[in-house]
């Protein structure tokens, strides 16, 4: 990898760092990082029209040697963009509603400086 990862965000020529993970990306569309949250992994998302091409590596499972991941630490997933979004946000609304106050409650009893002013703050945000 020529790019560097610096505070969460891939810093480096992005379509260079596809091709070089052996991804095929046009010259012209529009290209982001990610590690979608997991060690030792990257995905980079291309937008090409109404489609969305999700680009993925697993750098651990590129070194393992068990047949049944042979090959399975790259590939490329395919979306329509509207419905990815779609999801995306009915994620996001799951989150807020039934996950966040459960994370909030958990942050009040182990976390002596988060206070109910930051609550409230997150919860209107």
């Amino acid at each position: 990898m020529k790019g560097s990862i610096w505070r969460g965000n891939y810093i480096g020529d992005l379509r260079e760092e596809a091709r070089e993970l052996g991804f095929v990306v046009k010259d012209s569309t529009k290209l982001y990082w990610s590690h979608l949250g997991a060690d030792y992994s990257r995905a980079i998302l291309e937008l090409d029209g109404e489609l969305l091409k999700v680009h993925y590596y697993n750098d651990l499972l590129s070194y393992t040697d068990c047949p049944e991941f042979e090959g399975k630490h790259k590939g490329t997933v395919v979306v329509p963009f509207n419905e990815f979004v779609e999801d995306v946000l009915k994620m996001a609304r799951e989150y807020i509603e039934k996950w966040f106050p459960v994370d909030v409650k958990i942050r009040f009893d182990v976390d002596d400086d988060f206070t109910p002013e930051d609550y409230e703050r997150r919860k209107n945000a």
